[in-house]
């Protein structure tokens, strides 16, 4: 026989077992929260370590009253083991199923502890609950439901449910039926036999596979997730082209009926010819909405075929410069530290974004302000600087300025359609690089273009 002080010790390292298992899932239940089997799983493991722990605390209270609350917690978690199998698969039970035999069971066994009869039919009763509980929480994850197969992780756990089973079902079958008044701790061989199986192979190996199960559902869910928004995003975008061909055509129309009535009506009157010029005005702003936008699309989608080459800044410089006017160029002061330094780039996209970035530069500051561009290369970067005195941006708007459309409020008044900063930032993440953004309002923003070297 074991004595009281070995039975404790074993006791307590079931009692360390059971707690590292419940923090696992409460750790699990933080990152899934949506999860609605983990509330169940959490309950079941909590009753069975505060089972545990009146069984450990026993000699200090009340022995009868901690082995009836031991009991009662243990047998609640049966209950709560099946309910998260439900959850989990999706089957349409209700608790009440699970949670009246654990009360009706509790009748004999109160009345088996307050008459101090042996432990071993205290186990004895338990242990036809668990047994029941076992199989039929090993079958709910077994076999498939409405919603869902079972895959290789709930195989696991049911095998596990069901191997246990089979383990108290062999201890119930040796317990000797015997009402005769034995000591609880001369029992201790049968309940450690018990205790091992339950708590060393379904309990660790169970959470062990509620956390692989959690994590594969959580990946397909996400990998659906992502799909879908993938397929809206691409629907989206079709839908734009669409919407953007379509669009060209009746405002071609308007354009060439406001230019037939304006020659049909020469001379104008002032009044009318203001009305025709704002038509035309309004006209323009969305064709340019349109080609910019497909511009934007296009590039997005084709830029695998230019192949990225080796430039020079120098060079890099002089096709900025091929797409300015001549009145820009006289505001663009261009300081570049070392212009033979070269960059792998896809030169139609950085010049593009490069651009850009100038153009905003030079049509959000006041005229008579120069703009600033500036080349360097440090230790592992090359960095394109572009730096102007205009109306700068406010900190709140900063996060939301490469957002492909938005707009900054104090940029309203100007021409624009909020894509060339979204472009700018697509361009640098495709070369691995950064964007970025340093801005105060009323004093001008400084936009720099970060290139790794490779």
């Amino acid at each position: 026989m074991i004595d009281a002080f070995d039975l404790r010790t074993f006791i307590f390292a079931i009692l360390i077992a059971q707690a590292g298992t419940t923090l696992t899932l409460f750790v699990m239940f933080s990152y899934a929260k949506n999860e609605a089997a983990i509330p169940y799983w959490i309950l079941h493991k909590s009753l069975l370590l505060i089972g545990i722990v009146s069984l450990y605390f026993r000699p200090l209270f009340d022995q009868e009253l901690s082995i009836f609350i031991t009991n009662l917690c243990i047998m609640s978690s049966y209950a709560f083991m099946v309910m998260g199998a439900c959850k989990f698969m999706h089957r349409k039970t209700r608790p009440i199923y699970w949670l009246a035999p654990v009360f009706v069971m509790m009748i004999p066994v109160s009345y088996y502890t307050f008459i101090d009869l042996s432990a071993l039919h205290r186990v004895f009763l338990s242990g036809i609950l668990y047994v029941t509980y076992s199989v039929i929480t090993g079958y709910f994850y077994f076999v498939p439901s409405e919603k869902f197969n079972p895959n290789r992780a709930q195989k696991w756990v049911s095998i596990a449910l069901f191997v246990n089973a089979i383990t108290w079902g062999h201890n119930i079958l040796v317990i000797p039926l015997d009402f005769g008044h034995l000591n609880y701790f001369d029992d201790a061989m049968s309940l450690i036999k018990i205790d091992w199986i339950s708590t060393f192979f379904v309990d660790v190996m169970a959470t062990m596979g509620y956390v692989v199960m959690v994590y594969e559902r959580m990946m397909k869910l996400n990998e659906r997730v992502t799909t879908k928004l993938q397929d809206l995003v691409e629907e989206q975008r079709l839908f734009m082209l669409m919407l953007s061909h379509e669009f060209k055509n009746p405002l071609a129309t308007i354009k060439r009926s406001t230019e037939f009535v304006e020659d049909a009506l020469k001379p104008v009157p002032d009044d009318i010819q203001l009305r025709f010029n704002n038509i035309k005005n309004r006209v323009g702003l969305l064709f340019g909405l349109i080609d910019s936008f497909l511009k934007h699309e296009t590039e997005r989608h084709t830029y695998h075929k230019n192949a990225f080459a080796q430039v020079t800044l120098t060079q890099l410089q002089d096709e900025v410069m091929g797409y300015m006017s001549t009145e820009d160029r006289t505001r663009i002061q261009s300081t570049c530290v070392d212009g033979a330094i070269t960059l792998k780039c896809n030169v139609d996209l950085v010049t593009s974004a490069i651009s850009t970035i100038v153009d905003n530069a030079l049509k959000f500051s006041p005229k008579e302000k120069m703009v600033h561009v500036t080349c360097a290369q440090y230790a592992d970067t090359v960095e394109i600087q572009v730096r102007d005195d205009g109306i700068g941006i406010e900190p709140e708007e900063m996060p939301k300025i490469t957002q492909r459309f938005y707009r900054a409020k104090n940029a309203l008044g100007y021409s624009g359609n909020g894509l060339g900063l979204s472009m700018a930032k697509w361009v640098m993440e495709l070369h691995d690089g950064k964007l970025q953004i340093d801005s105060q309002p009323g004093q001008g923003s400084t936009v720099s273009l970060v290139f790794p070297i490779k």
